[in-house]
């Protein structure tokens, strides 16, 4: 599947409400208000909005440790290659 794929799946199954609210809960915690979480959810139960906010912030959690992977991955890449190049000098 590609990126814009998946964009246009999500862009059909959740509201610009629910895309602004998963942003502000990712990006934002700290903007995050009652008020927001019961105009986005209001058919939701008190328990359904915990597990859904869970999972928001399982993914970001998953996010960071992809990133945090890849930058490591790549300094030790660089400083293989940079190694190899003192080796040469």
């Amino acid at each position: 599947m590609n990126t814009v794929h998946i964009a246009s799946q999500v862009n059909e199954l959740l509201s610009r409400q629910m895309k602004t609210f998963i942003k502000t809960c990712v990006c934002y915690p700290e903007r995050m208000t009652e008020e927001l979480r019961n105009h986005v959810m209001p058919d939701f139960t008190s328990s359904e909005r915990i597990h859904a906010l869970l999972i928001i912030i399982e993914a970001r959690c998953q996010a960071n440790l992809l990133y945090f992977s890849r930058a490591l991955n790549n300094y030790y890449v660089l400083d293989a290659e940079g190694l190899k190049d003192r080796r040469r000098r």
